[in-house]
């Protein structure tokens, strides 16, 4: 006869040693089984790496430098917390990061999906691969960050900073980056398809070979953007504001829209 086995979480509230919240779960296995995945006081102030903490609630902590590559934090709230140059390759699924500052930190392979990063600082992180599926990154920093080959499809990314990052070959499809202002940033071999830039400012952005189709580029700023090679089928353009742009940006681009080809050909012949 096998014995079943049971798991009980048990979930309570105490203040940490700053008086901010802490969430203590505690697994318990029944019957003879060994007791693991407690979080403990002390895992609290001082979290591990390769150690459960999901739902956790760690508010106004400083947890800078710390390694946590490993970690299970999905749902863990980490609102306004200092973790700027940590190795956090974790998961952070569903997430509450507001505020939270995580500059110069390596978060290669981290899963930030469905995460909410209002106003969260990434300047100077290592973001390859990261998974950022759904999040919601309304007014975040993204600056001198390295994200190659990272996932936003269908992120929220209104107001977004970002200058002289690289996120080459990364996806942004069906993303919403209105009125996000992005300063010599390489977004090459990246996937925009149906991606709303609408009101954006673009100054100095490689597109080269980029899949444009159906992004939207309404009332953007463009100042010696590239596009050469890229796939502008569909692309909304209308509105735009072009500056120092002329036919030289979009070599090799195909589907170019007319109206944008007439647009830059005026660009050079401005009498015509």
């Amino acid at each position: 006869m096998t014995e079943e086995l049971h798991i009980v979480f048990v979930f309570t509230t105490h203040p940490d040693q700053a008086g901010a919240p802490c969430h203590h779960r505690t697994a318990v296995i029944l019957p003879g089984g060994s007791f693991s995945g407690a979080t403990s006081q002390r895992q609290c102030n001082n979290p591990k790496p390769q150690t459960d903490l999901r739902h956790s609630v760690f508010w106004d902590k400083d947890f800078s430098g710390i390694d946590l590559h490993g970690t299970l934090l999905d749902n863990v709230s980490l609102r306004s917390t200092n973790l700027t140059g940590c190795n956090l390759g974790a998961s952070l699924r569903g997430a509450d990061l507001r505020w939270s500052d995580f500059s110069k930190s390596q978060l290669i392979d981290a899963d930030f999906s469905n995460t909410n990063l209002f106003h969260t600082t990434f300047d100077g992180a290592v973001m390859d691969r990261a998974r950022m599926n759904k999040a919601y990154l309304f007014g975040a920093r993204l600056n001198y960050i390295r994200a190659r080959n990272a996932n936003f499809t269908e992120a929220f990314m209104k107001d977004l900073n970002m200058a002289n990052s690289d996120l080459s070959g990364s996806i942004f499809k069906d993303g919403h980056m209105l009125r996000a202002v992005m300063i010599g940033s390489n977004l090459s071999d990246a996937d925009l398809r149906n991606t709303n830039l609408t009101g954006s400012t673009l100054e100095n952005v490689d597109f080269s070979r980029a899949n444009l189709t159906g992004a939207s580029f309404r009332g953007v700023t463009l100042f010696e953007t590239s596009f050469s090679g890229s796939n502008l089928d569909k692309a909304d353009f209308q509105d735009v504001d072009l500056e120092n742009m002329d036919e030289s940006r979009f070599q090799e681009a195909i589907n170019i829209p007319e109206y944008l080809q007439k647009m830059l050909s005026q660009q050079i012949n401005p009498g015509n």
